[in-house]
């Protein structure tokens, strides 16, 4: 499940969050199983191809979500400010 909220300050500028969640169907597990993610960014168009966004996330992983980062013992968590420049070709 996924829900995304976007809003445009104008047209150069815009605001946008993000909440992911997801559980590890795979046969034989049956708990410890979710994946929560939290994404809140904003994005500025320098120029009409060049983009700039920067964002904060925060994930919670349980020990069978089936991310990358627990091997079935104990929960992991992360989070961290990213930034990213994109060039349009």
């Amino acid at each position: 499940m996924s829900v995304k909220a976007k809003y445009d300050i104008n047209k150069n500028i815009y605001v946008a969050a993000r909440y992911s969640m997801s559980t590890n169907e795979s046969a034989g597990i049956s708990s410890d199983d979710s994946l929560d993610r939290i994404q809140v960014g904003a994005g500025y168009w320098i120029e009409d191809k060049v983009l700039l966004k920067v964002e904060y996330v925060k994930q919670t992983e349980e020990a069978f979500s089936g991310g990358q980062a627990t091997n079935g013992q104990g929960e992991a968590e992360w989070d961290g400010i990213l930034a990213k420049l994109s060039v349009v070709f």
